[in-house]
């Protein structure tokens, strides 16, 4: 394996771990401010709908997106916050 192969996967590893602190720090929000039913009411989705995105690991666009979506205050889906 080449450097840049092993600088890759590196980086591909730490984007996974933040996609997946993202649907953790969803979940933390979801369960300190309302629950999965009354959000998805809220919004206009489906509890499983939610149910998915905190069982799932999403990107940063996605997260400004349901930040956005969600009226969740912006970047309390970022794990890194400078």
């Amino acid at each position: 394996m080449g450097v840049e192969e092993a600088m890759r996967k590196k980086r591909d590893g730490v984007m996974l771990l933040m996609a997946q602190r993202r649907s953790e720090l969803l979940k933390k929000w979801i369960n300190d401010h309302t629950t999965q039913a009354e959000l998805a009411r809220q919004v206009g989705c489906t509890r499983q709908y939610i149910s998915w995105l905190i069982r799932n690991p999403f990107g940063y666009d996605a997260a400004r997106g349901i930040e956005s979506k969600f009226r969740i205050p912006d970047g309390t889906l970022e794990p890194l916050k400078f």
